[in-house]
């Protein structure tokens, strides 16, 4: 009897094992059973995990979802523990989720107590990441360099893939990022994925013209900008992302003050930018040399931050229009 608790926010990953678990005691899939946690109630659950496997067969039992971390109006976290402490010596139980589970949720202490394995697949950034890369074109038995690896992740993912943002903690698509690395796998002639290959087939996200908001708030246009903002919300960007995407700006700002004496790619891998927009920055607005309105732009963001962390502001959306207001004319001054 074994217990398996899967779970973090790199769908890819998890997916992937969870199917490396199944499989390995049932290739033919004739002894799983798979149950979500939204539509199924705990009667289920029980049948599932204290029914032998035909002719004492290993049986595979998919829970998808966890009671207090995904949504389940049906079964409570107690119930769903004691039928596991009631499954069949040869049934193998994995409960699987897209979240990461914090640290003192019950499921980990019984996990710890009942001997289950647990294993955490999040989200992973910064060079962690151009190797994942690297590895997932294997997997579809191309190579790829680090150069096109970056080249990719910049045009996908150009203000998140180097560090997690806290304003915006779903931040990289591991799903899109793997179809496009297949895309890309099939599309290589010889196997191999090439940084101008990349250039041609990835639409480029890393948005110098897609940024926008960007612009008018940090060469101080105040009205410019809270339109633009208007607009940008009214496509349906959230407004941790719109922040996220605003609190990137300083970095590249801050950076470009040493693309003259270092080079645009070595600050860039330094600073952990994109190499693109460090270098259309310094080449085509002026808000890096305002260094006073840089540090005022620092503080508003952390005063931002501070206010919705402490509960002092409702949410990130009751910050962001005074936000962009005071950058923008902290640039203007």
């Amino acid at each position: 009897m074994s217990v398996h608790v899967i779970h973090g926010r790199n769908a890819v990953d998890i997916e992937d094992r969870v199917a490396e678990l199944l499989s390995s005691d049932d290739p033919q899939g004739l002894n799983t059973s798979t149950l979500s946690i939204e539509s199924a109630d705990i009667s289920d659950v029980r049948a599932a995990v204290t029914t032998p496997g035909f002719f004492g067969a290993a049986r595979m039992v998919l829970i998808q979802g966890i009671p207090g971390i995904d949504k389940s109006p049906r079964i409570e976290w107690d119930d769903l523990a004691d039928c596991l402490r009631q499954q069949q010596p040869t049934t193998t139980t994995v409960l699987a989720t897209y979240q990461k589970i914090p640290a003192n949720r019950r499921i980990l202490k019984a996990a710890k107590q009942e001997g289950w394995e647990v294993e955490l697949h999040d989200l992973i950034f910064g060079p962690p990441l151009v190797q994942w890369v690297e590895s997932r074109a294997g997997t579809f038995g191309a190579a790829i360099d680090q150069r096109a690896s970056r080249e990719l992740l910049d045009r996908l993912f150009p203000t998140a893939w180097q560090r997690e943002d806290r304003w915006n903690p779903q931040s990289i698509n591991m799903r899109q990022l793997a179809t496009e690395i297949e895309k890309l796998a099939a599309g290589s002639a010889n196997g191999t994925i090439t940084q101008e290959m990349v250039a041609h087939l990835v639409a480029d996200r890393s948005g110098v013209t897609a940024f926008k908001l960007n612009d008018e708030t940090f060469e101080g246009k105040t009205a410019a900008a809270l339109k633009e903002l208007d607009n940008v919300l009214a496509n349906g960007d959230a407004p941790e992302r719109v922040v996220g995407q605003i609190g990137y700006q300083p970095l590249v700002l801050h950076a470009a003050g040493y693309v003259q004496r270092y080079g645009p790619d070595a600050v860039a891998e330094a600073a952990g930018v994109s190499s693109g927009q460090l270098k259309a920055t310094v080449g085509r607005k002026s808000a890096w040399r305002n260094r006073p309105g840089l540090s005022r732009a620092i503080e508003s963001l952390r005063h931002g931050e501070w206010l919705v962390k402490t509960g002092r502001a409702r949410g990130t959306d009751a910050v962001l229009v005074p936000l962009v207001a005071e950058i923008a004319e902290g640039f203007d001054s």
